[in-house]
């Protein structure tokens, strides 16, 4: 069975009829897009979205993330990445409501950075997606990152140059 995960983006009006192409490429430049396996994932610092970029005033930012998914969607943890490392993880307790996870965290940043949210469940798709024996698909949804201008220069400056390894 093709077509998971899914990506998701965010356009400025999303009603049917009302997307057009151009919305649906700029969404695509300004990395305004998460993929889902089935749970919705929201990660916000202030007015920022997903793909922006934000002024951090003394490296401090606050995070704000949302899960949500269908009843039948296993939502187990939740983790935080901030720069490519693990910041935060939260278990979830099982559920059927919508509204899965919801949590404000702070971190500070030494360097200009970025922070994404990975969402996974432990509970296969099926028979929703998939089944129990040849294709089994788990709930799992990944952000684009925020990132975080720190220097103050209006732009996002990686700790490494494209390539670079530790």
């Amino acid at each position: 069975m093709g077509g998971y995960p899914r990506n998701y983006l965010r356009v400025p009006d999303d009603r049917i009829g009302h997307v057009t192409p151009q919305d649906v490429a700029q969404a695509v430049k300004a990395h305004r897009i998460f993929f889902t396996t089935g749970p919705f994932v929201r990660m916000r610092a202030g007015q920022a979205d997903i793909g922006d970029l934000v002024a951090t005033p003394g490296g401090h930012a606050r995070l704000d993330i949302e899960v949500d998914a269908a009843p039948w969607v296993s939502v187990d943890r939740v983790i935080l990445y901030v720069n490519g490392k693990e910041a935060r993880r939260w278990s979830v307790p099982p559920s059927q409501k919508v509204e899965r996870f919801r949590a404000s965290y702070e971190i500070t940043l030494a360097t200009d950075g970025y922070a994404l949210v990975r969402v996974d469940g432990n509970e296969l798709l099926a028979p929703v997606v998939g089944d129990r024996t040849t294709f089994g698909v788990y709930p799992m949804a990944l952000t684009n990152p925020i990132f975080f201008d720190v220097n103050h220069n209006g732009r996002y400056d990686p700790s490494l140059k494209h390539g670079a390894r530790h």
